[in-house]
């Protein structure tokens, strides 16, 4: 599989970036996020939440390039070797464009989980106030110890946000 070569900085945030053939800039980072579910769990610490940013100098609409879902499938599993990593994806509303942002996500996983040896479990909730629908994937190996537990605590995350709105 071709893809960009990237570079990692790895301080209190993972950090990949990677230059495309447009010279636009991105940074795909790994935030650790194991507090969302508390310490009582042997999990949390190995829980990440992933996100994937333009440069801020960079156009808002950058050209297609074939080669940015790779990259980013690479550095994915680059950053899942090793422990079990729990990571969370939580689509940007920003700008309104969380649906596309969701759609494209799910797509490049399922090209590149090709042996799914990953797990991915949706979950949505609605905003009244402020008329707006939250994208959120958890995404676990298919053969996690703690599968069923870290499920059911994503559930009830979700769950406990959406009662809050």
């Amino acid at each position: 599989m071709q893809y960009y070569d990237y570079d990692l900085v790895n301080d209190e945030v993972a950090s990949y970036f990677f230059k495309t053939s447009h010279n636009i800039f991105y940074v795909v980072e790994f935030k650790p996020t194991g507090y969302i579910f508390g310490d009582e769990y042997a999990w949390s610490q190995n829980c990440f939440e992933f996100s994937i940013k333009l440069s801020e100098k960079s156009p808002q609409n950058p050209p297609s390039d074939s080669l940015i879902s790779p990259t980013i499938a690479e550095i994915f599993q680059h950053f899942c070797q090793g422990k079990e990593k729990v990571i969370l994806y939580m689509c940007d509303t920003s700008d309104r464009r969380h649906l596309a942002r969701f759609r494209k996500f799910d797509r490049w996983f399922k090209q590149f989980n090709i042996h799914e040896t990953f797990i991915k479990i949706d979950r949505t909730f609605f905003d009244e106030k402020f008329n707006i629908t939250y994208y959120n994937s958890l995404i676990i190996k298919d053969n996690n110890f703690y599968q069923d537990e870290i499920i059911e605590a994503f559930d009830e995350l979700i769950s406990g946000i959406e009662e809050d709105k």
